[in-house]
């Protein structure tokens, strides 16, 4: 009989344990597997993880009554048993939420195959060495988000050689391809920049550009090694600017003919903690840039105050608000599309396309200093940004006849909120609504910019659905304190129940704007409150 419990306790404790693997290692994975990022995701949400799951908590208080009173009896053990049960019942049910609602999905690459190996391997030992004190397995279950950084570091050794390989591999494609390299970075708006950029040379030359938001080391050399072409003659290269020493890590895989920044802020103040680091990355790269021989432009956002300081022969400017070398006078803005005058040299042209928001224009503008450099004129770029298309999720306007749909749903940032909210303050047929979780990643910035992000909303919409209690919070108090109707406010778990309420709620005519769309590694502890 103490054998076919401790059995069962087994089979019970490894089903929790996969359960509770899978959820952290995918953590883990949108985290890059970076041991800091995941660590200081843990302790941001210590209570998420520690109280999450009470049986297990109990379990953990009731190891500890065994081990310091050396009970062994049965009575113990079926009682151990039955809050294992419990804790797997909850598990499961947490697991198959989170299959319903994840976005991205676990993916299974080499490398997390070879981690999640490791960790079951590692239990498999412990359990040899506690199999007659099984009751230990508890501390293991609880331990479990933390056992994953310990893997994790065990295996760098052989991540950190494969990842080399495949670096070096990725360097000697390039030199062997050699193709002109456009680089595109910032804060915000690379993506799309990016696209843009893409869009105006593609019908002149052999384009590859990176896919989606792949813009680091090893995103990039998957790219290059599995889906860069021989021919390609302009490969365009989104760059990624969230780590400190990171510029210097890609210009050993990338060298850009070509820069173009979009901007610098406070985007990703939680890694580098300070705007000294951000402008230090920044200064780094654009004095690199402008000492080497290989770069023949520079493209800044002129705009920008930090960018704006920069002077040289390579360096070439787009704005909105100011003068530069070329300069984008907005005539008129709203849902349907943009219209400005395009000023460059002695050349003005009107401009119309169906891309919505000052800071899209602006992109455009970067975009066309670069067009420009490849010997496209004025004339052929009228033509080029008049069939311009948006990348998805940036400030997509879908209208269906019955309600217009705003779709700024990615990786929100201060200043395109606020264009965003501009934007749609304008309209004038039906209700405006916001669906947003506020911002992320902001560090010591996040709570006051949230906070005026609700200020700035309560001026400008006429209801507002907040996905996500707590981390919403400064943005509540900030609609409050404007004197926007508390009965106009909204909250919700996540997105999914936001949604499902919205469905019910719209009218005829409404506009909703998705301003931010949760990452699920913040979502997902809602779920399991």
């Amino acid at each position: 009989m103490d054998n076919l419990l401790n059995l069962m306790i087994l089979i019970i404790s490894f089903l929790i344990f996969l359960f509770r693997i899978l959820y952290y290692l995918q953590i883990l994975q949108i985290l890059e597997y970076f041991n800091r990022k995941y660590l200081n995701h843990l302790f941001r949400r210590a209570k998420d993880f520690i109280f999450d799951d009470i049986f297990l908590n109990i379990l953990i208080i009731f190891t500890i009554i065994i081990h310091f009173n050396k009970f062994n009896a049965l009575f113990f053990k079926f009682s151990f048993l039955f809050l294992l049960t419990l804790s797997l019942i909850y598990n499961l049910s947490i697991y198959k939420k989170r299959k319903n609602f994840s976005k991205k999905g676990l993916k299974f690459t080499k490398r997390l195959k070879r981690v999640f190996a490791l960790n079951i391997i590692f239990f498999i030992l412990i359990i040899i060495l506690i199999f007659r004190r099984i009751y230990l397995i508890s501390y293991l279950l609880f331990l479990a988000p933390f056992l994953l950084i310990l893997m994790n570091i065990l295996i760098y050794p052989v991540e950190k050689y494969i990842n080399d390989f495949y670096f070096k591999d990725a360097i000697k494609k390039i030199n062997e391809i050699k193709p002109f390299i456009i680089g595109v970075t910032g804060s915000y708006g690379k993506t799309s920049t990016k696209y843009y950029i893409y869009q105006f040379l593609k019908d002149k030359y052999p384009v590859e550009m990176t896919p989606e938001s792949y813009n680091t080391a090893m995103g990039i050399t998957k790219f290059i090694r599995e889906n860069l072409k021989k021919d390609t003659k302009i490969f365009i290269v989104e760059l990624a600017e969230n780590e400190v020493g990171g510029f210097k890590r890609l210009l050993k895989l990338i060298k850009p003919n070509i820069l173009v920044i979009t901007s610098v802020g406070i985007q990703h103040l939680e890694e580098f903690k300070n705007e000294n680091k951000i402008h230090n990355e920044f200064n780094f790269l654009i004095n690199y840039s402008i000492l080497n021989e290989d770069v023949e432009l520079i493209v800044l956002n002129g705009d920008d105050d930090f960018l704006d300081e920069f002077k040289d022969k390579k360096i070439k400017k787009g704005s909105i608000y100011k003068k530069s070398d070329l300069y984008g006078e907005i005539l008129e803005e709203g849902l349907k599309g943009t219209k400005f005058k395009l000023k460059y040299d002695e050349n003005e042209i009107l401009c119309e396309t169906e891309i919505v928001g000052k800071e899209s224009i602006r992109n455009i503008i970067l975009s066309s200093l670069v067009s420009l450099h490849f010997g496209l004129n004025i004339a052929e770029l009228k033509e080029k940004i008049k069939i311009l298309k948006p990348f998805n999720h940036r400030l997509n306007v879908i209208d269906n006849g019955n309600v217009i749909i705003v779709d700024d749903a990615y990786n929100s940032n201060p200043i395109g909120a606020k264009m965003a909210i501009d934007l749609i303050s304008k309209y004038e047929n039906g209700r405006r609504i916001v669906i947003t979780p506020g911002f992320i990643e902001l560090g010591k910035k996040e709570f006051e910019e949230n906070k005026n992000l609700g200020i700035y909303l309560s001026k400008k919409v006429d209801f507002v659905f907040l996905v996500g209690g707590k981390r919403t919070k400064p943005i509540y108090d900030g609609l409050l304190e404007s004197n926007f109707p508390k009965e106009n406010i909204y909250i919700f778990k996540n997105f999914f129940e936001a949604n499902e309420n919205l469905k019910k709620f719209i009218k005829q005519k409404d506009l909703i704007l998705f301003e931010n769309d949760l990452p699920e590694i913040y979502e997902e502890i809602w779920l399991t409150n």
